[in-house]
């Protein structure tokens, strides 16, 4: 009886373990993130026979370096690193995980540099010190391209500064920025549309664009009111209420959106009727 309960539970985890690798090919890392953990706070508890952890050793490993690349995929360098410090104590010969380990705590590293940047170039944007926020944002953006923040807020100094173009190129960066590894990957995925040819033929899903997981719903309204307030200065009034429009699904009761959405809709129908006109 006992050893067929331990077999049941043998059989969980391992559906769990290739669950967990079917949501990271898919990059859903929440939902792999999910299913690790389930697997390790639960093969440690006392229900778990000794024996049964042991043979699980491959799965606990497993589960660590998943969770971590879900973690690092997503931003979170800090639990990233635990979890492949973890992985590297269990497997300290495996060269895979030291190589992914370094690789993690560089970007652990850098993104606390990058942190440190983004708080003082805050701080010269709260002073109405501009060029030196822009200066700072920009130092911070060669250490983490892939962070929609940085674009972001170096896009609201240049506003503040009454260089719209600039504004607008750094809200499209916030919007479509992605990390080496993603914008390969989008390469591989439009050219298998052009040509017809599957470069994974064993992957029977339709493949997803990647998408950047620092790109908050929150900070897409915040990008896109931006862009559309950047684009009413520049008297581009159709692209401003598209932008309005945009920011209005992620809040509808947004106050601020709203206003907005009232003060582009008569510009737009003005620069409608003045084009007929010519």
């Amino acid at each position: 009886m006992l050893h067929e309960r331990d077999q049941s539970q043998a059989l969980l985890f391992r559906a769990y373990g290739n669950r967990a690798a079917c949501h990271l090919q898919l990059n859903k890392f929440f939902n792999c993130i999910e299913d690790c953990t389930y697997i390790l706070e639960n093969i440690h508890s006392k229900a778990v026979g000794e024996t049964e952890r042991k043979q699980s050793a491959s799965l606990i490993l497993k589960s660590y370096t998943r969770r971590g690349t879900c973690y690092f995929k997503l931003g979170d360098f800090q639990r990233s690193y635990k979890d492949y410090e973890q992985a590297s104590r269990m497997a300290p010969e495996d060269e895979d995980i030291m190589a992914d380990l370094e690789k993690v705590n560089k970007e652990l590293t850098s993104q606390l540099q990058g942190d440190w940047l983004k708080n003082t170039a805050n701080n010269f944007y709260l002073n109405q010190d501009y060029a030196s926020a822009i200066h700072s944002y920009t130092l911070a953006i060669q250490l983490d391209k892939t962070n929609p923040v940085y674009y972001s807020n170096r896009a609201q100094c240049y506003f503040k500064v009454g260089d719209y173009v600039k504004c607008v190129k750094d809200c499209n960066l916030a919007l479509s920025v992605l990390s080496d590894e993603d914008e390969k990957r989008v390469t591989e995925i439009l050219k298998e549309e052009e040509t017809g040819v599957d470069t994974n033929p064993n992957n029977k899903t339709k493949p997803e664009f990647p998408t950047n997981p620092k790109l908050t719903p929150k900070l897409q309204m915040k990008v896109y009111l931006k862009r559309a307030v950047a684009y009413k200065e520049m008297e581009e009034y159709e692209r401003a209420f598209l932008d309005v429009r945009r920011a209005q699904q992620f809040e509808p009761e947004n106050k601020e959106i709203k206003c907005e959405y009232e003060k582009s809709k008569p510009c737009t129908m003005a620069g409608r009727r003045s084009r007929r006109k010519k």
